[in-house]
């Protein structure tokens, strides 16, 4: 069975797996490793996680972006799948036509906005706890505004987002 048929076929169960704890963090990391590889544009990365929309929404937007792709997107999906998501069971399997890896895929990145997003999945979860602290170095360093700072953090409450919610609106 070719891979970008197994995707069609496997729509549901992908969509459970992914979409099963409620939270997007699954489908963020597929995200990552995808946007890594190359195979996702930042510009899809954005359009597919619309934190406006539903999870499943979300997620059915990758699984049409990535077969829309073809059999080699598809393939290096399943790929990350499986290294998310190892025991989700019967999805990715019967995929006789996938060769590629993700190692195969990866390429030598030479400038410093490529060399970030091929390590964005280890960056991301290198910076679970501590981005506070990376924001505030940032910053200090001239790298970053304030405005960049609370870009980063939202949706959590800001610094702007609280000073906004706890003033008082003033009537002149």
């Amino acid at each position: 069975m070719f891979v970008q048929e197994l995707v069609l076929r496997q729509r549901t169960e992908i969509l459970n797996a992914l979409c099963s704890s409620g939270s997007a963090e699954h489908l963020e990391q597929v995200l990552d490793i995808l946007l890594s590889q190359g195979e996702v544009t930042w510009e899809d990365y954005q359009n597919i996680q619309v934190s406006s929309r539903a999870l499943h929404c979300n997620a059915r937007k990758l699984l049409d972006l990535v077969y829309t792709k073809g059999e080699d997107t598809c393939g290096l999906f399943f790929a990350a799948f499986k290294r998310v998501l190892p025991d989700a069971k019967g999805v990715g399997t019967s995929s006789s036509g996938c060769s590629s890896t993700l190692e195969e895929k990866e390429e030598h990145q030479s400038t410093c906005t490529e060399t970030l997003l091929t390590q964005r999945p280890s960056l991301v979860e290198k910076l679970r706890g501590c981005i506070d602290g990376a924001l505030e170095d940032l910053v200090t360093s001239g790298h970053f505004t304030s405005a960049d700072c609370c870009e980063v953090q939202l949706p959590i409450h800001t610094p702007c987002q609280q000073v906004k919610l706890e003033s008082p609106i003033s009537s002149s």
